[in-house]
């Protein structure tokens, strides 16, 4: 497991140079959390993606890029799944995720 990013400012949403993303996708359901850090910084909790990972949130027609710094989640929907990503409040704010709470999210890896 990489335990470090090797970009110089992880988490503060700069997306890559390029902007393309790898066309790794999945999706389902996304809440807000207080992870670890700055609420504000564009971070979010993934099971399997390496910390480090970046990653292309769209909630409806609103996106951020945010980097993968913790692990979860592990609360499941109202169908029974586990939901997919969790964001910080700073990214879910950018998404508009925050007065709904959960909602079902796309994801891209973008790095």
């Amino acid at each position: 497991m990489q335990a470090e990013s090797n970009r110089s400012n992880p988490g503060k949403g700069d997306p890559p140079q390029n902007g393309i993303g790898t066309g790794q996708t999945f999706s389902g359901e996304a809440s807000w959390y207080k992870g670890r850090g700055d609420p504000n910084d564009l971070t979010a909790a993934n099971r399997w993606l390496k910390f480090g990972t970046l990653v292309r949130v769209t909630y409806g027609n609103k996106s951020v890029v945010v980097c993968i710094n913790d692990r979860g989640p592990y609360a499941r929907d109202r169908h029974g799944n586990l939901r997919v990503i969790d964001l910080s409040r700073g990214a879910a704010s950018k998404i508009g995720l925050i007065s709904a709470g959960i909602g079902h999210v796309t994801c891209e890896v973008v790095n």
